[in-house]
Order: structure tokens, then C-alpha cells, then sequence
């Protein structure tokens, strides 16, 4: 999995499926973009998400309504940090 990431415009756009197919692209963005420097990013890592990771979170809870429409709060969400060390 690879993308393309030029300085200056924003995150990657699309992912690539080969290095090769994103070093075209880059390639081709580095002909219509000579001011900008451009880099082909590949994933060195991958945690599939589970149950686990995923953060719990309550229901909303109308604090107000009126005719137009309620307002919402949300209530704080708990989310799982990765130790550091787990990660490697």
C-alpha cells in the first residue's frame, strides 16, 4: 500500500497498490508541480481494528429542544491508548 504526498497540497489522495504504480504518479505530479517536492509513502505497519479498539460512546443526550431543532451534547468518549511499547 503505497501513496503520494506533495509538499504543499494537502494529504495523499488515493493509494496506490504497487511502489511502482505510485512512483508513476509521483513522477508525472513532479513534471506539473516542478516547484514542489514529491514523495512516494509506504505503510510499515498495520493493526487491524477489532472490538477492542473501538471506542465506546454513548448515546446523545438532548439538553434542549425548541422548534427549530434540539441541541445535542455528547457525552465524553473513552478511547484506548496503544502503549509505545506494544507497537513494536
Amino acid at each position: 500500500m503505497f501513496m503520494v504526498y506533495v509538499s504543499g497540497k494537502g494529504r495523499p489522495k488515493k493509494i496506490h497498490e504497487t511502489q511502482e504504480l505510485a512512483e508513476k504518479e509521483a513522477n508525472r505530479l513532479a513534471k506539473e508541480l516542478p516547484t514542489h517536492d514529491v514523495f512516494v509513502l509506504g505503510v510499515v505497519n498495520a493493526i487491524k481494528a477489532t472490538e477492542e479498539h473501538k471506542p465506546e460512546v454513548s448515546e446523545p443526550e438532548v439538553i434542549e429542544k425548541t422548534a427549530k431543532a434540539p441541541v445535542v451534547i455528547i457525552k465524553k468518549r473513552k478511547v484506548l491508548q496503544m502503549d509505545k511499547s506494544e507497537g513494536k
